[in-house]
C-alpha cells in the first residue's frame, strides 16, 4: 500500500517530465519448481534479471519490478500440482518514443530475451503489453505493485504459507532503475498511504485500520 501510494503520488510529475514515453508491461515468468526450491530460483532469476537490463538492447529508460509467487495446487489454467510454486516477475517499463519506430521487441524476441539471460531454454512464456495513449496507466501500476502472494494462497494451503515463510524470508521483492530508481525509498507517513481518503487539514489520531475488498483485489481503508 505504501509503495502503491508513492507512485501514484510521484506518476503526475513523472508523466510531465517525459510526455512523449510510453509504457510497457511486462511478465517473466519460469518453469514452476518445488516449494523447497523457492528461494534458489528466486535467487537465479534476479541473476538472470540482472543480465537482462544490461543488454545493448533493454529498451527501458525507466522500470519497476515485482516478484510475485502463486500456488500451482490453485492455477486456473494447465496442471494443478500440489506442492509447486509459480514464481514469476511483473515490470513496469518506461519506454523513449522512438521504441515503437525502431528498437520494437516482438513478444518472441522478449522470450528469446529471457531465455538467454537466465540461460535456461526451458522458459516458455512471457507476456509484453504496451500501454495505449488514454489507457488507465494506474491500473498496471496496481498489477505491478499488488500483493506478491494472494489471500486466498496463503488460506487454503498451510504447507505453501509455510513454504512463503521459510523460503522468502528477507528477501528484496521490490526493485527499480534507470530514472525510476529509489522512487520507492522515501518514508511514507500514515496520512499520505490514505490516498485522498483524509479531508484536507484532517489530523490523523488513534488506530487506522485496513480490510481486504476482494471485489476492489485491493485492501482499503475502513472509515
Amino acid at each position: 500500500m505504501k509503495n502503491l501510494s508513492r507512485f501514484n503520488a510521484k506518476l503526475p510529475e513523472i508523466q510531465a517530465s517525459f510526455q512523449k514515453h510510453r509504457w510497457l508491461f511486462l511478465t517473466l515468468t519460469v518453469p514452476n519448481c518445488r516449494y523447497e526450491d523457492l528461494r534458489e530460483t528466486v535467487k537465479v532469476m534476479n541473476k538472470g534479471w540482472a543480465r537482462l537490463i544490461e543488454r545493448k538492447d533493454w529498451p527501458a529508460t525507466g522500470w519497476i519490478r515485482t516478484t510475485e509467487v502463486t500456488n500451482e495446487a490453485n492455477a486456473d489454467k494447465g496442471l494443478k500440482r500440489a506442492g509447486y510454486a509459480h514464481p514469476h516477475f511483473h515490470v513496469l517499463m518506461m519506454v523513449p518514443p522512438s521504441y515503437f519506430s525502431h528498437g520494437y521487441i516482438s513478444q518472441a524476441r522478449w522470450l528469446e530475451l529471457w531465455q538467454e539471460s537466465m540461460r535456461n531454454p526451458e522458459i516458455g512464456q512471457v507476456n509484453i503489453k504496451a500501454i495505449k495513449p488514454g489507457d488507465n496507466l494506474r491500473e498496471a501500476v496496481q498489477e505491478t505493485l499488488k500483493y506478491s502472494l494472494k489471500v486466498e494462497d496463503a488460506l487454503s494451503d498451510p504447507d505453501f504459507l509455510y513454504c512463503m515463510t521459510e523460503q522468502l524470508h528477507k528477501m528484496r521483492f521490490i526493485a527499480s532503475g534507470g530514472v525510476l530508481k529509489d522512487l520507492l525509498k522515501e518514508q511514507m507517513t500514515d496520512a499520505e498511504m490514505i490516498e485522498g481518503d483524509q479531508p484536507d487539514g484532517a489530523e490523523i489520531q488513534g488506530q487506522l485500520t485496513f480490510d481486504y475488498n476482494r471485489k476492489a483485489g485491493k485492501y482499503q481503508l475502513v472509515k
